[in-house]
């Protein structure tokens, strides 16, 4: 008689999880090798997964991993409680060698795969029998599903990558860009559509000080590719989506907040706030306003990158609120940790995301010139190294007592992995018009004349 599969599934191998994470404790420069192959959630034991979460946190940073380090990691971590040092002991002990760790976690894997599978299988059962479910819907689901079950890096050998690039050009030739088109994504700018060629999928960093416009040339770059027929999708740390969109009507109306709150708003700017209101209420706009955790952020991506139209371009407002699930007593390391994974959504994804990060301002204070350099990013957590693209945002009026420029956004170009032609001497204007909006300075009459000092009640540029 056949022994029936199910009947004692392999859910799991508690001495394999002991071997390794016993090989971890006694020759820790082994979890490279094992950190490519193992997750914590491979762990069938909540335990062990907080463990081996400890231990990848110590060797990340550069820290020894024995007993009293990695109690202190399970307290910082607030799941110390739950971790007896005589356990860790006895880990320790279980394990003679470490020589066959990378076979122990093999083990691991494979035992955490099938409960994936028995899991997934339960699922297609529930939905099978389920004649409310639609069977195309299932099918795709149970794609995606097992797609997640792979292991390990593709190989692209050069030949099949030359034909993409090959196919790429034909299509370029045989549709050339009319003047004023890109290939990416409408900026909503001429100007940066010539400096950028439009968003295209990649990490766009947006370097400036405090208050000098980060945040509301974010938030306009995600209006106007919505505007244009994509999707945006706005994660903002600092203001509820009601402002958001309230601000954005606002400025098309020419209507100022105090106005706004006092009620006494003339007819001819109300019916452009309902004109804008009913505009935006078209747009594939959408606002998270209640999530702080780059985790929670990040599972959001890469929910809606699934769905029927992916966002097209994604702003994360701003970097330097977003709590990292790396903790560490360097913030920098933080940074660049959340940094490295941001570039990881955006090209397993292909999505262009903006983020502002706000510089120092103090360290501007103490050199002549205060437009962001690209050394400010290195600075704030290896931004340069991970970013695809790097914008420097200056305001010369925020330093000057008798600017060139007045109420004028200089947008440099840093660094740019995309489209290369990184200068940064070289930059684009943009006006904050009196609406609040921002747009070309050179669409102005006269370009040598500066703009008009903005409206009483528009002075934030919402950064």
């Amino acid at each position: 008689m056949t022994k029936d599969p199910y009947s004692n599934p392999p859910l799991a191998n508690d001495e394999a999880e002991w071997a390794v994470l016993g090989s971890l404790l006694i020759d820790p420069s082994c979890v490279w090798d094992i950190k490519g192959v193992l997750r914590p959630g491979d762990f069938a034991l909540l335990k062990h997964q907080h463990i081996y979460t400890g231990v990848l946190s110590l060797a990340d940073r550069g820290e020894p991993v024995d007993i009293i380090t990695l109690m202190a990691e399970l307290r910082s971590m607030g799941v110390g409680e739950n971790v007896e040092p005589s356990y860790i002991s006895e880990l320790i002990s279980g394990v003679p060698s470490a020589i066959n760790a990378l076979s122990y976690a093999d083990e691991v894997v494979n035992c955490s795969r099938r409960r994936e599978l028995l899991r997934m299988s339960g699922e297609l059962a529930k939905r099978g029998f389920d004649a409310a479910q639609n069977v195309d819907q299932t099918v795709t689901w149970l794609a995606m599903a097992t797609s997640g079950q792979a292991r390990g890096g593709d190989i692209q050998h050069a030949k099949d990558v030359v034909e993409q690039v090959y196919m790429e050009l034909e299509t370029h030739l045989n549709v050339p860009l009319s003047p004023g088109e890109v290939r990416g994504l409408d900026t909503g700018w001429a100007d940066l559509n010539k400096m950028l060629g439009g968003w295209k999928p990649g990490l766009y960093f947006a370097l400036g000080e405090p208050h000098v416009g980060k945040s509301w040339l974010g938030l306009h770059a995600a209006a106007n590719v919505a505007k244009a027929g994509g999707r945006s999708l706005v994660f903002s740390l600092e203001m509820t989506a009601r402002q958001l969109i309230r601000r954005l009507c606002l400025a098309h109306a020419r209507i100022t907040q105090d106005e706004y709150d006092s009620g006494k708003v003339d007819a001819d700017r109300l019916a452009r706030f309902y004109e804008r209101m009913a505009d935006i209420a078209d747009w594939d706009l959408d606002v998270v306003d209640n999530l702080e955790a780059a985790s929670a952020i990040f599972a959001t991506i890469h929910r809606e990158c699934r769905t029927r139209k992916k966002p097209d371009f994604v702003v994360v407002d701003y970097m330097g609120l977003v709590l990292t699930d790396y903790r560490t007593k360097n913030r920098n390391e933080e940074l660049s940790a959340l940094a490295r994974e941001m570039k990881r959504v955006t090209t397993s994804n292909q999505i262009a995301m903006f983020t502002p990060h706000q510089i120092s301002d103090k360290d501007v204070a103490r050199r002549k010139d205060k437009r962001p350099r690209k050394s400010d990013g290195y600075g704030s957590g290896g931004i340069s190294q991970h970013g695809d693209v790097l914008l420097g945002l200056y305001d010369e009026s925020m330093h000057s007592e008798e600017p060139k420029h007045i109420n004028v956004l200089e947008v440099s170009k840093l660094k740019d992995r995309l489209s290369g032609g990184a200068n940064a001497f070289k930059c684009v204007l943009l006006r904050f018009e009196p609406t609040g909006a921002l747009s070309n300075f050179t669409d102005q009459q006269d370009p040598n004349r500066p703009p008009p000092e903005i409206e009483p009640g528009w002075e934030d540029k919402y950064d």
